[in-house]
């Protein structure tokens, strides 16, 4: 390369001086080849002489020098929402799976927040990306929903719900809800992608009824969502301390909504290392479309629950049906019964009482601990409460029953009693909490 700049200021100087003396003066650089003039020529003859790699395709002009084959591949890209109840841990659980030695208490989520991850797949290749998307506020903004799930997006999305095992007189009707929202959005993107690319959503509809193999004894009968979906039951370690009989009727009620629609249950706990191995190795699968040799099945409701979409059956789910209730209650030969989500939750209401507006955190049954004013604290650690208002208006949910006639049962009182309770109880005890909020917030 030195001698090549040389030799180009070389010439031009010996050029002006020839041209300042006269043309005769001999050129003392003629017949020396330029080395670059060179490689080009010989680059040039080893393309002529392959006639495939000096072929132009498309009107393209053949390249110069010879190709050399990569084997990069274009890097994947998915849409990940999480959704579901004020204060379950939405927060947390992303943490755990993004950022597992961060130890900091996440603050509340505003609205739809974002945040990405990215892994790489081998060596020397583009990285995948997985784009995430945090809803707080509860079903309120459920109209957020369709920015993460669009008619461009809807073959790479992926949606988590999040449900709070310490709230168990909700947890179905609240799941239920989300999940009426999730497919109803989803059914939007996938007839307007239909429109535009027909082949795509005949393949994403084909992908989603894979989910559950044909030889399946419910493939029938479980109507799978398009997108993959990922059901969260979070805070284990409140549920851990319950009761048999009522730990089997709630992991009984999840895995039957889970497994009629063809979505992954996952039951977590923050101090729970199983669980959160758990956790982040199906997140890892549905985000970054990985498949691991590792397959877990853990449906003891006295464990950490790990179901795969489509390895539950209803028959194993209802084996022993709850108490009061038939298996003709809940599916039929055919299909899933109209009204068994209504059916869960009369019988949870049975159980735990009817769904409290206020949202009551669950408690041992030795009603001898005092309730503390620790709302403030609980808006960031959901675990130090014995009592938190989460939701100031509630909002009709759409698979919530009505249920005018609730069970009488000895010492119960009415729905309006308690919600009449509750509201008094607002008024006292959680005003000054909020004011505290607002003046450590400032």
């Amino acid at each position: 390369t030195k001698y090549h700049r040389s030799a180009q200021r070389h010439s031009a100087a010996t050029m002006a001086t020839s041209r300042r003396r006269g043309s005769s003066a001999p050129d003392p650089l003629a017949g020396v080849e330029d080395i670059w003039s060179k490689v080009k020529a010989t680059a040039s003859v080893g393309a002529a002489a392959d006639p495939a790699a000096a072929e132009a395709k498309d009107g393209e002009a053949a390249a110069e020098t010879p190709s050399v084959p990569t084997s990069h591949a274009e890097h994947l890209e998915t849409y990940t929402l999480f959704v579901g109840q004020r204060q379950a841990g939405k927060s947390s659980l992303i943490t755990a799976f993004h950022n597992p030695t961060k130890d900091d208490t996440p603050k509340p989520t505003v609205a739809l927040e974002y945040l990405f991850a990215r892994r790489s797949a081998a060596p020397n290749q583009p990285k995948d990306v997985a784009h995430i998307w945090e809803l707080g506020g509860g079903s309120k903004l459920r109209n957020l929903v369709s920015v993460p799930i669009t008619p461009q997006n809807i073959t790479s999305n992926v949606v988590a719900i999040i449900v709070d095992l310490s709230q168990p007189a909700n947890l179905i009707p609240d799941l239920c809800e989300w999940i009426d929202i999730i497919r109803a959005r989803v059914d939007e993107c996938v007839a307007a992608l239909k429109q535009t690319n027909p082949e795509a959503a005949s393949a994403l509809e084909e992908s989603a009824s894979l989910r559950i193999p044909a030889d399946h004894a419910d493939a029938r009968v479980v109507r799978p969502m398009t997108i993959p979906l990922l059901i969260i039951a979070n805070k284990y370690d409140i549920y851990k301390d319950m009761e048999s009989v009522q730990k089997k009727t709630i992991s009984q009620a999840l895995r039957f909504v889970a497994h009629s629609n063809g979505a992954t249950l996952l039951t977590v706990g923050a101090r729970d290392k199983a669980s959160q191995n758990n956790l982040r190795m199906q997140l890892t699968q549905l985000l970054f479309r990985t498949s691991s040799s590792k397959k877990v099945e853990l449906t003891n409701h006295d464990k950490p629950m790990a179901v795969p979409a489509g390895v539950d059956s209803f028959d194993n789910i209802l084996k022993i049906p709850p108490k009061g209730t038939d298996v003709a209650d809940f599916v039929g030969p055919r299909s899933v019964n109209s009204d068994a989500n209504v059916t869960w939750a009369r019988v949870m209401e049975d159980m735990f009482g009817p769904k409290r507006y206020g949202y009551r955190r669950w408690q041992p049954p030795p009603s001898t601990q005092p309730i503390t004013n620790s709302v403030a604290n609980a808006a960031t650690d959901g675990h130090n409460a014995s009592w938190q208002r989460q939701d100031l208006d509630p909002v009709p949910s759409l698979a919530t029953p009505t249920l005018t006639n609730p069970p009488n049962r000895s010492g119960a009182r009415s729905l309006d009693d308690v919600e009449g309770e509750e509201k008094k109880e607002d008024e006292v005890f959680l005003e000054p909490a909020v004011d505290d909020m607002r003046s450590q917030r400032e």
